[in-house]
């Protein structure tokens, strides 16, 4: 009775923490949203000096990168070229000094979404800069294939360029039409991407393979991101069968194969649809192909 008493008093403290630590984790979120929320306001009015001032200030750790990138594009625009590339070079240096980074790491440096950070990105120089060192990092890998790689890893770091561009149309704020490309209107923003599936198509047109991790390194997985993104059906059947080959050569396993079949159910049903099948097709597939604790995962 007493270890049970034990027992009961531990899971009773496990689940305490485990509520604390969410609590915990949502406050953070919370409070790093009206943040970021607050230093692209004050960007957007030209409040540059109140931005580098709260930046002084000392702030949570998880607050901290809103600080870094919004101070590399405050800099930029007030004209002090000197403090803003220091700052970006040591985030250049940062990321490279992780003992797990790879080349495909640095695309976090055109990943962030801080106003000043990406009008900087729009107005300046630096995607390219940033590009040669990831093209530089990248040939220090220990791969087979770097010219293929490097193609492959200018293709997944141009989808995600394109979509997060374009994404402002999809969550459109009026604030924030100054980062847009000059003159794209929501058309334009869409077709751009269109024209990437197709560069994206006639690349893998001509390899007709998918490519293994000791190939292009730790990108090839990602290569279902883009096959995912493709919405002709037609491309998505050639994409298919890379796949299904994918899994024969062990690049992938038969898990991505079920995602990427299942995602081809979701771009002809549409998300409303899909969303109210989705237990079902969950528990089709898992007999299809004997696997009962599959769970679908879109990318």
């Amino acid at each position: 009775m007493f270890k049970f008493a034990i027992v009961i008093i531990l899971n009773t403290i496990i689940m305490s923490t485990e509520s604390s630590g969410q609590e915990k984790a949502f406050d953070q979120a919370a409070e790093r949203v009206t943040f970021e929320n607050r230093l692209d306001s004050l960007f957007i009015e030209n409040n540059y000096k109140f931005i580098i001032d709260l930046c002084k200030q000392p702030h949570a750790d998880y607050l901290q990168s809103a600080c870094t990138y919004n101070l590399i594009g405050t800099y930029y625009f007030l004209g002090d070229s000197v403090a803003c590339w220091k700052l970006l070079n040591k985030e250049i240096t940062r990321i490279q000094s992780n003992a797990d980074a790879d080349a495909y790491s640095l695309d976090n440096l055109l990943d962030k979404d801080y106003t000043a950070y990406k009008k900087f990105l729009l107005n300046s120089t630096a995607k390219n800069y940033i590009l040669c060192h990831i093209d530089s990092f990248y040939m220090t890998e220990p791969i087979s294939d770097k010219e293929h790689g490097m193609k492959l890893l200018h293709l997944l770091i141009e989808d995600h360029w394109v979509r997060r561009t374009s994404s402002l149309y999809d969550h459109f704020k009026p604030e924030r039409r100054h980062l847009l490309s000059s003159r794209m209107d929501s058309v334009q923003a869409i077709q751009a991407q269109r024209d990437h599936a197709t560069r994206v198509f006639d690349f893998y047109k001509t390899q007709s393979k998918v490519f293994s991790k000791g190939e292009v390194g730790r990108i090839y997985y990602w290569q279902l991101l883009l096959f995912f993104h493709e919405q002709d059906l037609t491309r998505r059947s050639f994409y298919h069968e890379l796949v299904k080959q994918g899994v024969k050569d062990g690049a992938f396993n038969i898990e991505n194969q079920m995602n990427f079949e299942i995602g081809t159910e979701y771009k002809k049903m549409g998300p409303n649809e899909f969303s109210l099948q989705r237990e079902k097709i969950q528990e089709e597939y898992r007999k299809k192909y004997s696997l009962p604790n599959f769970r679908i995962r879109l990318m």
